[in-house]
């Protein structure tokens, strides 16, 4: 019997890693540079990075072929915010809209004349900024 529960725990462990399809790196500090330190290694092109408020956070984030994605809390919102409207600030942008429940946020950036993006949402799975790179076209 003994057995068969230790098996059981293991194959338990082994199906609620495995199904896990996107890893998540934790960081922590200003997640405010964390976020032009990516916009800009993907093409981006914030018009101001002097004078900008410092969002200390923890927040954790995972990159693929098309960006990244940076999660944190959900009380952070309103100051990621204020830090995405000064960094982009003259720069194309969506938003903020709000839906009719109240419930999900967003609020989109243009990062560069070529392209890409940077999306401030807020939802009832929590709050992210996705990063999407700027696009590379075949001539």
């Amino acid at each position: 019997m003994r057995i068969c529960l230790i098996g059981l725990l293991f194959a338990l462990v082994g199906f609620f890693c495995g199904c896990e399809t996107e890893h998540y790196t934790d960081g922590r500090g200003d997640v405010g540079q964390f976020i032009l330190q990516q916009v800009v290694s993907y093409g981006g092109r914030p018009t101001t990075t002097n004078g900008l408020p410092v969002v200390m956070s923890s927040w954790s984030h995972s990159k693929d072929d098309n960006g990244m994605e940076i999660r944190f809390s959900p009380s952070d919102y309103d100051r990621v915010e204020m830090f995405l409207n000064q960094a982009f600030a003259g720069m194309p942008q969506y938003g903020p809209k709000t839906s009719g429940d109240g419930i999900t946020r967003i609020h989109e950036y243009r990062m560069s004349p070529k392209g890409g993006g940077v999306q401030l949402s807020s939802d009832d799975e929590g709050v992210r900024v996705v990063i999407i790179h700027t696009q590379t076209f075949p001539k």
